[in-house]
């Protein structure tokens, strides 16, 4: 997530796109975070899947939360265009992740 290259290609951005512009580079640096903590959740326990789902939901969120901060924006159309590629991808990787994991998690309920 390039932020300056994001605001050269947006340019003429208002100060509430670029607070909103920071809070998704934010959300975005939080969003990896929670991934990665995913990731070495999955070499736990059977008990943590409960954790991993509240992990790969917040990641939906924060994606979510990303485009509401433009809600307001005068260029919000223009902004949501650019982000919505990038977004539909990894929000489609969560989703599909947090099925895997549901389906696993019902597997096992089941062996036991």
């Amino acid at each position: 997530f390039n932020v300056t290259a994001i605001r050269k290609k947006l340019r003429n951005l208002s100060d509430l796109e670029n607070h909103a512009l920071d809070d998704c580079h934010t959300l975005f640096v939080e969003t990896v975070n929670v991934l990665q903590s995913a990731v070495k959740g999955l070499k736990g326990e059977v008990k943590k899947h409960d954790d991993l789902q509240t992990l790969l939901s917040a990641a939906m969120t924060n994606q979510a939360t990303c485009l509401d901060g433009f809600a307001f924006s005068k260029s919000r159309n223009k902004i949501r265009r650019y982000f919505r590629k990038s977004l539909r991808d990894i929000s489609r990787q969560i989703s599909n992740s947090l099925a895997l994991l549901k389906e696993v998690n019902g597997t096992s309920k089941a062996k036991t």
